[in-house]
Order: C-alpha cells, then sequence, then structure tokens
C-alpha cells in the first residue's frame, strides 16, 4: 500500500514507480498546462504566463536532483513533456524557493486540475490528450 505523504528523504526509499508518481504529483501541484490557467495574446499568438515559461526538466532537477537518480528525473520530465512543454504557475519566480521548500509529497494534496491529467485509476503515467479535458 503506497503512503499518501512521504518525506524527501523518504523518497528515496521508494519504487521508482512510487518516486515517479510521487515527484509528478508534487509538479502538477504548482505548475500548470499553459491551457489550464494562461490566455492567448491576440497580438502574438502566444501563451501570456503568470510565472514562467517553466520547463519541467529544470524544475524537477532543482528541487529533485538531489534525492533522485538522474534516471528518475527524465522519465517524469518525458511524461510531463508529452503534455506540455512550458508550464505556468501562480507563484511568482522570486517567492519560488518561499513556496515550494520544504518540499510537500503529498499525494492527497493534488489540485483539482490534476486529477484531469489522469485515468480514473490514477495511474500517472497514462494521460488523457489535452483536446479531451480542456
Amino acid at each position: 500500500m503506497q503512503k499518501e505523504k512521504v518525506t524527501v528523504n523518504e523518497l528515496k526509499l521508494l519504487s521508482e514507480k512510487e518516486q515517479i508518481e510521487h515527484i509528478k504529483s508534487w509538479f502538477l501541484k504548482y505548475f500548470h498546462c499553459p491551457s489550464e490557467s494562461c490566455f492567448i495574446d491576440d497580438d502574438t499568438g502566444n501563451w501570456v504566463f503568470f510565472s514562467g515559461p517553466w520547463e519541467q526538466a529544470t524544475v524537477l532537477e532543482e528541487y529533485f536532483g538531489k534525492y533522485v537518480e538522474e534516471h528518475i528525473i527524465n522519465i517524469v520530465s518525458e511524461q510531463l513533456g508529452e503534455h506540455a512543454t512550458e508550464w505556468n504557475s501562480e507563484i511568482e519566480a522570486h517567492e519560488m524557493d518561499e513556496v515550494l521548500l520544504p518540499i510537500d509529497l503529498s499525494i492527497a494534496n493534488k489540485s483539482t486540475g490534476i486529477n484531469t491529467l489522469f485515468i480514473a485509476n490514477r495511474d500517472p503515467t497514462v494521460y488523457l490528450d489535452p483536446e479531451d479535458i480542456f
């Protein structure tokens, strides 16, 4: 049975599958696909980010690089990259560490938007297509 909440030190002891699920849930709690939280600038046709754009690989390496092996970060980054390549956050860049540290890896703290990204069985490796969600 998977724990709903783990510390980053406990994260090291989890299976790869559990590490991936916790890290991805953490990321999706604070970072959002632009189509969920941004609008498109009529003049440029580009997304207007509140805070970002953030690249998932950079964020994951910064916050988890010292806790998990690099291939775990690569797996999570690749899976997130299938959904979006740039991410928005409601947290302003200069406040990022204050808000994100210490890292809260509670699975139960997922935002409502996260559930829309996963199939009903909570398999974090299977995404719905964006057009099915948004």
